[in-house]
């Protein structure tokens, strides 16, 4: 096999690694779906590369996660500082730089909209509030609409 990437805009069937009735464009060998099941270990080239994308990442964003799932949980401690983007509480709170309380897609609509990459109403946002917490005293910091 050459280890090309075959990227689809489509459900390709399976998990776990399963043929998926394709072959590569390349090669010809029989192409297997990257999607890992909750038993399925992190293939070693890409956790390897997860760490050290950690390690030298200034800033790692958390996005609708419990972080629970050990080992990948603990990848964003690796980085100089990060952020917990989820609803509910997470084992990894207390070392978060910041946690926001709100759902992703109403974070992300604001983030994207204060870097200038909303045109018109190509996103939309339902205004909520957003709930910031403070990790060092783990109170409520801010319940407001933010800019982000």
């Amino acid at each position: 096999s050459c280890e090309k990437e075959h990227f689809r805009t489509f459900d390709v069937g399976g998990m776990s690694f399963q043929k998926t009735g394709r072959q590569c464009s390349d090669c010809k060998s029989d192409l297997r779906d990257t999607l890992l099941d909750w038993e399925d270990a992190l293939p070693e080239r890409d956790w390897e590369r997860a760490q050290i994308e950690c390690e030298i990442s200034d800033l790692v964003i958390c996005l609708g996660t419990s972080l629970r799932i050990e080992p990948v949980a603990s990848l964003p401690s690796r980085a100089k500082q990060f952020v917990i983007v989820n609803l509910q509480k997470t084992p990894h709170d207390e070392d978060a730089s910041l946690i926001i309380r709100d759902y992703v897609d109403i974070v992300m609509y604001k983030l994207m909209d204060a870097l200038g990459l909303v045109d018109g109403d190509s996103v939309k946002s339902d205004k909520k509030r957003t709930s910031i917490i403070d990790s060092n005293s783990n109170s409520l910091a801010g319940s407001a609409s933010v800019d982000l």
